[in-house]
């Protein structure tokens, strides 16, 4: 049982309400420096004959549990914060399934996309999964901390499209991972503004896929310019893995489980395109396999989670990914279950980093890059670091900056993330 029906509970044994009744007028504060949760009081005005503010008030002073830290009225709500440790215990034990029994557990989390820029997107995603990393290590688990890189699909066949056809005689400049986040954003918007390009893109994804011998030279060598730069990035981090995986592995093995579901009856062609319709299971149809002949991110991860548990004798395979793709893993596991391979897979999910402007989006190109936040800690640090020791030299105070950097942004993500 999670904390909210657990507040729930302990709040309808001080009114009339039944617990089903409580969990659904919980409500969360607009501000959480009042609280994690909130009730309001009015719908029992008219029964108890008094005015909501008075009803918080009595609710506040007799409300008591091992999870709650405090309860207090503000106006015709009850206000409720919950305990640290409550909240850590409900994220390992309810939400992940934990013990600490010494398990195996794999933890897939970073999983950015080369050809693409390091954001602050991906810096929630490899801080969360980093910190699980430690948690269940710290606790006695063994725990392999895998990252599974986006090195090939139709982001890449767009950003190595426009490179070839607009910037072939551009040189290239000493941050080369920024220039091909910069031609990514570039061909978004020309793909959007010409939809004749499409399918001129789509012919680079499936000469990609095909490793026809020139995309794929061009392929390896701008992959190694992202590569290099998350290997910075990690490095300032203090951020290890174990295993790498990489999309581009998964090409030949996913198509081989897509026709293989074909031939089984799970799957059936549409339209020139192998789906399976997941409706008898509450779900949808999943698209495995364009009417192209390319494989999806979807279909990748079929091979990928059968991968994990060949290459080492897992009890659990976590996967740190954002809500936006919570369809997207609950289609995998449940293809995978079809297939009869029931594993001990759960999805940790978190809310993706927005703006005023909305959602960040590499394609949009309107992200705050990772390399701007360090630039802007850097320049803060070194100042800082001059106030307190004039008498250093600036090599040494540079040096001291840069070892702290890891810490620093930790630090701005814990009030900002």
């Amino acid at each position: 049982m999670n904390l909210k029906n657990k507040l729930s509970m302990e709040i309808a044994k001080l009114t009339s309400l039944d617990s089903n009744r409580v969990l659904n007028l919980l409500e969360v504060p607009p501000n959480p420096d009042l609280g994690d949760f909130a009730f309001p009081c009015f719908i029992l005005a008219k029964e108890l004959k008094k005015a909501p503010a008075q009803i918080a008030v009595d609710l506040a002073e007799n409300l008591s549990a091992d999870f709650i830290e405090s309860a207090s009225a503000a106006g015709p709500y009850l206000n409720i914060k919950i305990k640290k440790d409550s909240f850590a215990k409900e994220i390992l034990e309810y939400n992940l399934k934990f013990d600490s029994t010494g398990k195996t557990i794999m933890i897939e989390f970073s999983q950015p996309n080369t050809h693409k820029e390091f954001h602050v997107g991906h810096l929630r995603n490899a801080s969360i999964g980093d910190s699980l990393v430690r948690i269940f290590k710290f606790v006695g688990n063994k725990v392999v901390a895998a990252n599974y890189i986006g090195d090939i699909g139709t982001h890449v066949a767009k950003t190595l499209w426009c490179l070839n056809k607009f910037y072939s005689k551009e040189k290239i400049p000493e941050n080369k991972g920024k220039f091909l986040g910069g031609i990514y954003v570039d061909a978004s918007k020309k793909l959007e503004a010409n939809e004749e390009y499409k399918e001129e893109v789509s012919k680079v994804l499936q000469n990609l896929e095909a490793r026809e011998k020139e995309i794929t030279s061009l392929w390896e060598k701008t992959r190694k310019w992202s590569l290099d730069e998350f290997k910075n990035i990690y490095k300032d981090l203090d951020i290890n893995f174990d295993k790498y995986y990489f999309e581009s592995e998964e090409d030949g093995p996913s198509k081989k489980i897509a026709y293989e579901l074909l031939e089984k009856g799970i799957a059936e062609k549409s339209e020139g395109a192998i789906i399976v319709n997941l409706e008898k299971q509450g779900g949808a149809i999943a698209l495995v396999v364009k009417s192209d002949g390319t494989t999806l991110y979807l279909t990748k991860d079929l091979s990928l989670g059968q991968r994990k548990f060949s290459d080492y004798p897992l009890d659990t395979s976590v996967y740190v990914i954002d809500s936006r793709q919570s369809l997207h893993m609950k289609q995998a596991f449940e293809i995978l279950k079809l297939m009869g391979f029931e594993k001990d897979m759960v999805h940790v999910s978190y809310e993706f980093v927005s703006t005023t402007n909305g959602p960040i989006s590499s394609r949009k190109g309107n992200t705050y890059l990772y390399e701007d936040l360090k630039e802007r800690m850097m320049k803060k640090l070194i100042s800082e670091t001059k106030k307190r020791h004039d008498n250093w030299k600036d090599s040494k105070i540079k040096d001291v900056a840069h070892k702290n950097i890891y810490c620093c942004i930790k630090v701005w993500y814990a009030k900002n993330g």
